[in-house]
């Protein structure tokens, strides 16, 4: 099976419970969590993913990190059946999926916006609804500054990009030039 799909398939059926037990939001926080533990600590990541450690012990060390994440026993079953089945490596693209499915059953979409400076905050609110209205959905921003973009925005929404940048345009207006016939 396919990383990506594998990754799919465990955040569904942890979205499916979830909403079950209507805890999707709370399970996406401690997902996020868990996984800026991973990600700041490589011990923890290596043996949490590495086989070679018993799937007890990487079990027993759930336990301490979870009261400290203050993580869920639903979380808790979740990353103790990714142990059991070895797929603690895929736990960076389950986390991802996850967001993605639970973004979309809670009729949110993520906007990544880059510019070449910060928004103001009545900026960044105006943009939002702008972006609301039309996707027809809540927004979450993500914004990111790239000075080489030298000025307007990059706006990313799923898969589409709009690019709106002084970079992008500039290198449109020179594709034009050059395909002007010199006479």
């Amino acid at each position: 099976m396919i990383a990506g799909a594998i990754g799919r398939r465990y955040a569904k059926a942890l979205l499916e419970i979830a909403r079950d037990t209507g805890k999707i939001e709370e399970t996406l926080s401690e997902m996020t969590a868990f996984g800026k533990a991973l990600e700041v600590s490589p011990e923890l990541n290596v043996l949490m993913s590495d086989p070679t450690f018993e799937a007890e012990e990487r079990k027993k060390s759930l336990d301490p990190l979870s009261k400290v994440l203050k993580s869920s026993p639903l979380l808790l079953k979740f990353l103790s059946l990714l142990i059991d089945r070895d797929r603690m490596g895929q736990f960076e693209e389950i986390l991802l999926s996850y967001r993605d499915q639970s973004d979309q059953a809670l009729g949110r979409v993520r906007v990544q916006v880059t510019a070449s400076e910060a928004f103001s905050e009545p900026a960044e609110k105006k943009l939002k609804k702008i972006l609301e209205k039309i996707t027809g959905k809540q927004v979450i921003l993500e914004s990111r500054i790239d000075p080489q973009i030298l000025g307007g925005v990059v706006i990313k929404v799923q898969d589409q990009v709009f690019d709106g940048s002084v970079k992008a345009s500039l290198l449109r207006m020179k594709e034009k030039m050059m395909d002007v016939p010199i006479t």
